[in-house]
């Protein structure tokens, strides 16, 4: 069904005191937890209550199938006051740390990657903390995140407890518990609050996997989220690509559900900073294209024949939420998009 754009549903946008933009809606849960080690192993009870979500998406080369033996994934989520537990199982035929320092390259080794939007934002965080993109190493100590507007990459060891553990030559274990930073995590301070969890939080997460076999960069990057072909390697920069995680606890009857679905077209901002329109083959032709501020102004109008994906120079819009208007003969659908 189409989503039909009113001036009620803008009514309705304009209430909203804070409005995030996510592509798609993937659900996990996470169980709540009582005591814990963390040592690769994943032998506390709580951890049976959770359930596995299989990392089997190819992000680079992107939509490709992995080969038999060369990697599988999955993962289990759970949470403890200002923890957030991640269980991994993992099968990769080559482990390889091809370079020493921990900051250099690193996403270029075997990695486990962790993506966590605390309060389920979304939004662009490569050069700031609106969410953190963790790669910890293989070595059980570092952690780099990419920074902020101070630092090109940072070491947040301190953020991740983890232990990774080998239980053949080609399978391994990987335990994690996260401490909880909200956006005004400073990488310079040394006071940043932590943050509380509780039952009914939710929260953006995505993980995905380096995959190096032996070369001077990773041969396969493979991730939690089906996304489409333009966000392959987005998650490092936007927390709008992320799914959302949503913390359990006794009786609260949250169910263990996954939706793959999807908006009926894409509107994001590439690297240039324009706007990207794709319409996933649900539109073709002669169609008009509307930008809108949140008080229902029109700032662009265009009419063009559309053919699956446009580009659209937005650079004499300022930052903020906007609304995209597609319309043809046949189809009339409209997005929010955020402008950085």
């Amino acid at each position: 069904m189409k989503h039909i754009f009113t001036f009620s549903t803008l009514l309705f946008f304009i209430a909203i005191p804070a409005i995030s933009q996510h592509y798609y809606n993937d659900l996990f849960v996470a169980q709540k937890a009582d005591s814990y080690t963390i040592d690769g192993v994943g032998d506390e009870t709580f951890w049976s209550n959770c359930e596995w979500y299989n990392m089997e998406y190819v992000w680079i080369p992107y939509g490709e199938a992995m080969g038999a033996g060369d990697f599988s994934g999955r993962v289990k989520f759970a949470w403890k006051d200002d923890k957030l537990l991640i269980l991994a199982e993992i099968e990769d035929d080559v482990l390889s740390d091809q370079f020493t320092n921990p900051q250099d390259n690193y996403w270029n080794d075997d990695c486990f990657e962790v993506f966590l939007d605390e309060d389920y934002s979304g939004g662009w965080h490569q050069t700031s903390n609106n969410a953190f993109a963790y790669h910890c190493a293989l070595n059980e100590e570092d952690v780099i995140d990419s920074g902020d507007e101070t630092a090109s990459n940072v070491n947040l060891k301190n953020h991740i407890e983890f232990d990774l553990d080998t239980v053949d030559n080609t399978n391994y274990v990987w335990e994690l518990a996260i401490t909880i930073y909200d956006d005004t995590y400073r990488n310079s301070s040394s006071s940043n609050p932590t943050v509380t969890l509780s039952q009914g939080k939710e929260m953006g997460i995505a993980v995905a996997y380096c995959d190096n076999d032996g070369n001077n960069q990773r041969d396969n990057f493979i991730g939690l989220i089906d996304v489409a072909s333009q966000h392959y390697n987005s998650a490092w920069q936007d927390a709008s690509v992320f799914g959302k995680l949503t913390l359990d606890g006794p009786g609260s009857g949250i169910e263990f559900t996954r939706n793959n679905s999807k908006e009926d077209f894409l509107a994001y901002i590439n690297q240039d900073k324009n706007l990207v329109i794709d319409s996933k083959d649900n539109l073709s032709g002669n169609t008009q294209i509307t930008i809108l501020d949140m008080n229902g102004r029109i700032l662009k109008e265009t009419s063009i024949y559309f053919e699956n994906s446009t580009t659209i120079d937005i650079h004499d819009i300022n930052s903020g939420v906007y609304i995209v208007k597609l319309k043809s003969e046949d189809f009339n659908s409209s997005q929010m998009f955020y402008k950085y």
